[in-house]
């Protein structure tokens, strides 16, 4: 699995800021990023802050285009239409969000179940399953920025959680790393510290033993100029030193930024200089203690300043996915394929790979490809349920796989889904606490009897999008409460045996897999102000017992700390 490109920010505000930096806000309202791989000190996020937006919006508009119908808030009710009959309940959708997903094919496995959603951060919990998420067991509880987890045989599991800065100025404390360590399914973890002290740069796991560690060194009074790395065998009970990196001689120069992918031994760092596009990128076979050097080939619809979305898969191979095209490299990217096309009406995605003869392609839509010659030709493989995009996808053989997935979020995963039969067909796991939503789904009858409307707004300004087209509407039925396009209308449906019966915002919120207006929002930190506006009225109550009738406006209105944005 590979590493997302927005977390690197969002770690500066939460290692050296009490308040995130002015806009910071603004970009995440539109979705949360994915998990990090690589950790920097400030001199590096800085160099690298202009083309990490560059990155956030790009992928934001890529998802918009995929995800976006046409469409305006409806003045007066449209003509009722029936919903569908129910052919099967709908994925089961967590409270809270869930990462690091690891099941072998008898249904045990575990999955880290953060607090609150992204980018807000927390408490969290290392469940546990033998059932397929029949019963769950929480085995660890722990805070901080960001946890990973790896699994390998015998029950055996290693967690990396990264810890968080308290305190500002003199009171200062530097944030603490911990790993976690089991041999017996969960029935017993050992915490470890990291192996020397200093900053973090990045933690590679392979699976439940094995993992590297880079750290950084300065020798001087400046930025960091040099790497160490590290190396464990033994679920991080104790490390080996492996060696040093020259950043300047290896990279050619130190004061950069970086894109980082890696699958645990095998990664692949781009160097990012100002605003420049990148023209090379550097390989490692062995954790980080060695690195070639290659020139980087040039991918169709690359944005000029950006770093392409290079994905590090088995076997040392590369892949990357450009517009409608995919390059391929087997020896470290020194050398690349031609362009191999996309799936026909596919421009991008992501790329999982087992081996060379089993690589996956996902789309934002909830599609997945399948190819047996690193991507030359591509076959359909299947679907995700209506309206579900993919969050992290692995596989553990050519047909057991899971992935983490939600409702038109990307990014985010707040539903576990499995597959036996090479991702054709997907099953829910119940999540360790789903929803309990008690809006009904399918049966026939049911009419569009009524229209809300729910928006948000940034420091007075009107956000477009923020709601999805298709929540609700899933492949085994229609809820009562459903979105047909982006405008923000919600579509009130009864049965006439329903009559009278009054949906509040909660239960869209329950139908869409939002917790809360701050969470629906992107708000961050507790600076930022939300409060929620009915009918152009402040409403004092909980936002969940907003009634949706006919006509009714719910605004969202979020409000930079500094009340700018």
């Amino acid at each position: 699995m590979n590493d997302g490109t927005s977390w690197p920010e969002l770690r500066r505000v939460l290692l050296e800021e009490t308040q995130p930096a002015p806009g910071f806000e603004q970009r995440i309202l539109s979705g949360p990023g994915a998990a990090p791989a690589a950790r920097r000190s400030s001199w590096a996020i800085a160099a690298a802050a202009a083309a990490l937006t560059i990155l956030i919006v790009v992928t934001l508009l890529l998802a918009g285009r995929a995800l976006q119908r046409t469409g305006v808030p409806a003045a007066t009710p449209t003509p009722p239409a029936a919903s569908p009959a129910a052919s099967g309940p709908p994925p089961a959708l967590s409270t809270r969000s869930l990462s690091s997903p690891t099941f072998d094919p008898s249904g045990a496995g575990w999955v880290i179940e953060l607090d609150q959603q992204p980018p807000l951060v927390g408490g969290m919990a290392v469940m546990h399953t033998v059932d397929a998420g029949a019963h769950w067991t929480s085995q660890l509880e722990v805070s901080g920025g960001y946890a990973d987890l790896r699994s390998g045989p015998a029950g055996q599991a290693l967690v990396h959680v990264m810890g968080l800065s308290t305190g500002v100025g003199a009171a200062a404390r530097p944030a603490q790393d911990s790993f976690y360590s089991t041999g017996d399914g969960g029935a017993h973890w050992q915490r470890y510290p990291p192996p020397a002290a200093g900053i973090i740069q990045t933690v590679q796991i392979q699976d439940g033993r094995e993992a590297w560690l880079t750290m950084e060194v300065a020798t001087g009074s400046g930025p960091p100029d040099q790497w160490v790395i590290y190396h464990t065998a033994d679920g991080a009970r104790t490390w080996q030193r492996l060696g040093t990196v020259d950043l300047a001689a290896t990279f050619g120069a130190s004061n950069v930024g970086f894109s980082r992918s890696s699958n645990g031994r095998y990664g692949v760092f781009i160097p990012l200089i100002g605003s420049a596009t990148p023209t090379r990128l550097y390989t490692t076979s062995d954790g980080g203690v060695h690195w070639q050097g290659a020139p980087m080939p040039a991918v169709p619809g690359q944005v000029p300043g950006a770093a392409p979305a290079v994905f590090a898969l088995a076997e040392g191979h590369l892949a990357i996915v450009g517009q409608g095209v995919l390059l391929a490299s087997d020896d470290g990217g020194q050398h690349w394929s031609a362009p191999r096309p996309l799936p026909p009406s596919v421009t991008g995605g992501g790329v999982e790979g087992l081996d060379s003869g089993h690589w996956w392609l996902t789309t934002r839509d909830g599609r997945l490809f399948s190819s047996a010659d690193e991507g030359g030709t591509w076959t359909a493989a299947g679907t995700l349920p209506k309206g579900m995009t993919f969050g992290s996808l692995a596989f553990s053989s050519p047909t057991v796989g899971w992935t983490t997935a939600s409702y038109l979020r990307p990014n985010t995963g707040n539903a576990l889904l499995a597959t036996t039969d090479g991702g054709r067909t997907w099953r829910s796991v119940t999540p360790p606490h789903p929803y309990a939503t008690t809006v009904p789904c399918g049966g026939a009858g049911a009419t569009v009897t009524a229209h809300a409307h729910l928006g948000v707004s940034y420091d007075g300004r009107e956000r477009q999008a923020t709601v999805p087209a298709g929540v609700g509407v899933t492949d085994g039925c229609r809820y009562r409460l459903t979105t047909a396009d982006t405008s923000g209308t919600i579509d009130v449906a009864t049965a006439p045996a329903e009559r009278g019966r009054v949906y509040t915002l909660g239960d869209f919120l329950d139908v869409w897999g939002v917790p809360d207006v701050a969470s629906m929002a992107g708000a961050f930190g507790s600076a930022t102000r939300v409060t929620v506006l009915v009918d152009g009225r402040p409403y004092s109550g909980d936002p969940r017992t907003i009634p949706l009738r006919n006509g009714t406006r719910v605004v969202v209105q979020v409000t930079a700390p500094t009340g700018g944005g």
